[in-house]
């Protein structure tokens, strides 16, 4: 059967219903996960004690098999392999009957509780509550079989390939034959003996400090820089003893520091083999050196980096004759002087005097620019103007010349960006990916010139990893000009056709006083002009003459003056030598300019000034994304330019100016100028006040859920309160304002005394309290501006 068959087949069986999945029982994911479905690998991740493996148990376990026990009429079966080696079986099960009391009687009760634990104890109503339960987890354990024994992956794979052939078929196919002639066969698909079956298994693995690991390793030492050193001996990293197959990744801030993210040692007996150490990314805090070693990008070598710098500033080197160990580098201007010395008398005029034009061994074209690369606005400038940023191109006048001489770096420009609201001008390296969204991406190095401390019109804050944060009104300014908006230089080759900001703020006067105007113009001036020659004679040189030899001096003969190029074949005994020269037109000396430039509208020095560009795009899907800090998954979504920190998923959704922190999940909604606002599962609705959520389309208070025996004030921080009456009436007392369209939940825990609900200054329906008697009472009440309305009791 082809692909295009499996494909049909299956198509046939969602059309049947038999796609649809198990529910993992959370309505909100399953419009991003369509239920469990058969074949499918989900991974689950995140920080340390948030509850991953809560929602896990719930999800791919108690959940699936709820719903089975709830629908007995499913053709679907279950069988759930647990491999829990972070909790034994026992006290999952114990977790599950905890969640089990919540959710069907509301009684609180955790794992110390339920098991007597300490100072806790269960109660006679609770442990009546937990028989209950019996048949309902005896069934659980005919489905899910939980191994929480120490096993390897080899064990694992083990049983389940072992199960998996007893259940059904493994397909293989041959993907080619050794040189042995074998068939070299790779696995292609499962057919199960029972399609509607559902097979779960769960891996839950959780490596804590102290864990102890053993394998074994056969290694030689690879150092951080590639050279293979012999080792023997011990290298300490944790209180763990390893001895692991290869490859072997230790990674860690400093794997051979403590300080890392182990607390004690470890011992790596290593005899041959190969270890490789792959140290991640150090984390600098105020006051740190930083390295500039470290900070470079792999793969750029020493003579790329040093030669980019020579070409950007057009450098010339020579050894220094005082110390051997020390090179002079200065820009050609400043290399040569005016100091003469005169070889007249040194010139052998018996041979000819060689001219040569200059311009006949150059190219029509000189190119100086950065390395290209594909971040978000070079893409965007290169594609606009079939150029590189900041590029500089100038043309020779002669019709015979067909050559490019390009003159690149190493390093990429990095284009200036505004900021809509405010006047910090930053450097932007970023993606856009398919979906509309900022991303990070890899880049090419790059330089920027430190401005230093910028002012600007909007305070931020700098929040501290060691001292506490502060709030500025300055910003550390870097870019390609060093001050974005009265630039007095900039490493750019040359004016770019755009810039990404404007005038809003400042006026902007630009300087034309770049890479190639100070360092390249003077120099393509002289060597290009039709009166520049390059010069061949002999001369009558002694050693002394070689001494004292200078090519920063101008040399005059002949009646001129010229630059000495090169020296060929010197021979003290046969003193008379071809020496190559520069006889040049000297250019007038760059002075540079500036101008306040109107987007576009202005000239400076010849050349027309950017324009203003806002860098923005209308992406895919018809979603105008007018602003930086907003993403839009869906179509026909419209967002204002001043509007921040905007997230949509859904369609036809307008957030308007002056928005703020927006979430929306959802269809056809308006946000018009409001703040901290979520619609979350909502369709249909107009938002104009700020710190508002709704959630299905009600309305909702931020909150959590709180259990008290005691008089109190309802804070709006808790959605739902549960009163336990147990020892004595309780009353809850309003606020006198809240949130619009706050809602409360109140639940009576106990049929003893009672729950009153006092309006405070305020009325609820017409009356100052509300009260429940009855155990389990439940009452829904909302503040709509004016009055506690109640929306629903129980």
């Amino acid at each position: 059967m082809s692909i295009f068959d499996d494909i049909i087949k299956n198509i046939e069986r969602g059309r049947e219903g038999l796609n649809e999945g198990l529910p993992m029982g959370f309505n909100r994911l399953v419009e991003y996960l369509p239920n469990i479905q058969q074949g499918t690998y989900y991974l689950t991740g995140a920080s340390a004690k948030v509850g991953k493996t809560s929602f896990v148990d719930d999800a791919f376990m108690y959940n699936p098999f709820d719903y089975l026990k709830n629908n007995k009429d499913s053709n679907i079966t279950l069988d759930i392999d647990y491999f829990s080696y972070e909790i034994e079986k026992k006290i999952k099960i114990t977790k599950g009957i905890s969640r089990a009391l919540w959710k069907n009687t509301g009684l609180i009760a955790d794992v110390n509780t339920i098991l007597s634990r300490g100072r806790n104890y269960c109660e006679d109503e609770l442990f009546n509550q937990i028989l209950k339960y019996k048949t309902y987890f005896d069934e659980l354990e005919d489905i899910v079989t939980i191994h929480d024994m120490p096993d390897n992956a080899t064990g694992i794979y083990k049983y389940l390939i072992n199960k998996a052939k007893s259940n059904g078929k493994l397909l293989t196919r041959v993907i080619g034959k050794s040189n042995e002639g074998i068939e070299i066969k790779r696995f292609d698909k499962y057919i199960p003996n029972e399609p509607n079956k559902y097979w779960i298994v769960v891996n839950n693995v959780e490596l804590e400090v102290n864990d102890t690991i053993e394998t074994n390793l056969k290694t030689e030492l690879y150092l951080e820089y590639g050279e293979l050193n012999e080792y023997d001996g011990q290298i300490s990293l944790g209180n763990v003893s390893v001895r692991p197959t290869p490859p072997l990744f230790v990674q860690s801030p400093n794997p051979f520091n403590t300080s890392g993210y182990f607390t004690g040692e470890i011992a790596l007996n290593v005899s041959n083999g190969i270890f490789k150490n792959q140290v991640a990314n150090n984390n600098y805090v105020e006051g740190d050196s930083i390295d500039f070693n470290t900070v470079i990008p792999k793969k750029i070598k020493q003579k790329d980096f040093f030669m980019s710098i020579i070409k950007m500033f057009n450098l010339y080197i020579q050894p220094d004759e005082n110390n051997d160990k020390n090179l002079l580098i200065e820009p050609r201007e400043d290399f040569y002087n005016n100091t003469i010395v005169d070889w007249s008398d040194k010139l052998d005029n018996s041979q000819v005097i060689e001219f040569l034009p200059m311009a006949a061994i150059d190219s029509k074209e000189y190119l100086y620019k950065y390395k290209d690369d594909k971040d978000y606005y070079n893409d965007l400038y290169t594609a606009t103007w079939n150029e590189s940023y900041g590029q500089r191109k100038k043309e020779i006048n002669n019709e015979f010349l067909k050559n490019t001489n390009k003159t690149e770096l190493i390093f990429s420009p990095t284009p200036l960006v505004g900021q809509l609201d405010q006047d910090r001008i930053i450097p932007s390296i970023k993606k856009y990916d398919e979906n509309n969204g900022q991303a990070r991406t890899e880049s090419n190095i790059r330089i920027l010139y430190y401005g230093g401390l910028k002012s600007c019109n909007s305070i931020w804050e700098h929040r501290g990893s060691l001292v506490s944060s502060t709030f500025n009104t300055t910003y550390p300014y870097a870019g390609h000009f060093d001050d974005p908006y009265t630039p007095t230089l900039d490493i750019n080759f040359g004016l770019t056709k755009e810039i990404y900001y404007d005038d809003t703020f400042y006026p902007i006067t630009l300087t034309n006083n770049n890479l190639f105007n100070k360092y390249y113009s003077k120099f393509i001036e002289e060597i290009t002009d039709v009166n520049s020659k390059i010069v061949n004679a002999y001369f009558y040189l002694t050693p002394g003459d070689i001494k004292t030899l200078s090519f920063k001096k101008q040399y005059y003969f002949n009646g001129s003056y010229f630059r000495l190029n090169k020296i060929e074949n010197y021979n003290p005994s046969n003193p008379v030598t071809k020496c190559e020269f520069l006889k040049i037109k000297l250019a007038t000396v760059f002075q540079p300019t500036t101008a306040i430039i109107n987007g576009g509208t202005g000239v400076l020095a010849g050349e027309n000034t950017p324009l203003y560009q806002s860098g923005m795009i209308q992406h895919s899907n018809n979603n105008i994304i007018n602003s930086e800090s907003v993403r839009a998954f869906g179509s026909n979504n419209h967002i204002d330019a001043s509007a921040k920190n905007v997230s949509i998923i859904g369609s036809n959704n307008y957030v308007t100016a002056g928005s703020e922190n927006v979430t929306i999940n959802g269809n056809n909604n308006l946000v018009s100028g409001a703040k901290n606002v979520s619609l979350i599962n909502t369709d249909n609705t107009e938002v104009i006040n700020s710190n508002i959520s709704y959630i299905n389309n009600e309305i909702q208070g931020t909150g959590t859920i709180r259990t008290v025996n005691i008089n109190a004030r309802v804070l709006e921080s808790v959605r739902t309160y549960l009163i336990d009456t147990s020892a004595a009436n309780v009353t809850l007392t309003f606020p006198t304002t809240a949130t619009y369209g706050k809602i409360w939940i109140f639940k009576k825990l106990h049929s003893s005394h009672q729950a009153i609900i006092n309006a405070g200054t305020n009325l609820i329906d017409g009356a100052s309290t509300y009260t429940m008697t009855a155990a389990y009472d439940t009452v829904e009440l909302q503040w709509d501006g004016d009055t506690y309305n109640i929306i629903s009791t129980k």
